[in-house]
């Protein structure tokens, strides 16, 4: 069975910063409220850049999980400032994908 190492929290100002394996130099950042919700998760980054865990053979993106969003909802989130490492609510908007085709 392989050995899950849990993620370290460092608390800032405004939010809580998770130092994220294999190589422990990333963090992604998510609002203070928020620590209580992801703590129990093993959090990593992908070859996206983008935050995941995995649960009961589930992956879990980050960003999706904080908006409340599912596998079968037909949304997606948009980094506001670009960096899918801020995972600030102030920096996540929820946009419908794929985007309406616009009517000439």
């Amino acid at each position: 069975m392989r050995r899950v190492t849990p993620n370290e929290f460092l608390p800032l100002e405004d939010c809580v910063s998770i130092t994220l394996p294999p190589d422990s130099v990333l963090y992604v950042r998510v609002n203070t409220e928020d620590f209580n919700k992801v703590r129990h998760l093993r959090w990593q980054v992908g070859a996206r850049g983008h935050v995941s865990a995995h649960e009961h053979r589930t992956t879990i993106y980050l960003a999706r999980f904080l908006l409340g969003l599912s596998k079968l909802d037909k949304k997606r989130v948009q980094y506001r400032n670009g960096d899918p490492l801020d995972c600030r609510r102030a920096n996540l908007t929820v946009i419908d994908w794929p985007p309406c085709a616009s009517r000439a």
